[in-house]
């Protein structure tokens, strides 16, 4: 097989399928069309699976979530002024971090945002945090739109993307709010730690 870039696993986050059916031992015994169906099936669209222009053999990549870098090729940029805020949720334990030092990309390459409140959420989300998207933006930070319409932020040179745009948080269990809730600090994380019982 001929390498892409100099490097057969992986060009802007592809991987040939061929090698990786025969590499990967999670993937022992499956073949192309058994693939092809669970990308076509997967609603979140985490995966695109396309032919190489040039060779012709199949490659797939994760659209998200890339532990290594594979850059923002590819994908477009949020406009600046097209989207007014996006939303990360997370769990209690880590917004005590997140309360003090801002998202982090952590081993990942970018943080990843949502555009709109989902209709369901998943079962460990407790807490939301919307962010002012503009307001980062015209702090010089980029956002894109990854092919399931998550917003990628790869955040400041350490990965970053500080309280200061948080534009509110809310506890989902208890259902209190916090609007404009810039330089968040230690009594709003507490109020924020309120059991269920107490609702």
């Amino acid at each position: 097989m001929v390498p892409v870039n100099g490097d057969s696993r992986f060009s802007w986050g592809f991987v040939y399928v061929d090698e990786l059916l025969s590499r990967h031992p999670g993937l022992s015994g499956a073949h192309l069309k058994e693939l092809t169906r669970l990308v076509e099936v997967d609603v979140d669209k985490r995966f695109t699976l396309e032919r190489d222009p040039e060779h012709g053999w199949w490659k797939i990549k994760a659209n998200q979530g890339h532990s290594i870098d594979v850059g923002s090729f590819g994908m477009p940029s949020v406009e600046e002024n097209t989207v007014a805020h996006a939303y990360h949720y997370t769990t209690m334990l880590a917004w005590g971090d997140i309360e003090d030092e801002g998202l982090r990309r952590m081993n990942r390459q970018h943080i990843h945002l949502l555009s709109e409140v989902p209709p369901t959420f998943k079962s460990h989300w407790e807490v939301q945090i919307m962010i002012d998207v503009p307001r980062a933006q015209a702090e010089g930070y980029e956002f894109f739109w990854a092919p399931s319409r998550a917003i990628l932020c790869p955040g400041n040179q350490a990965g970053v993307l500080p309280v200061k745009f948080f534009m509110g948080v809310v506890h989902l269990d208890s259902g209190v709010k916090y609007q404009g809730a810039y330089g968040l600090n230690a009594e709003i994380l507490a109020s924020l730690k309120i059991p269920a019982q107490q609702k």
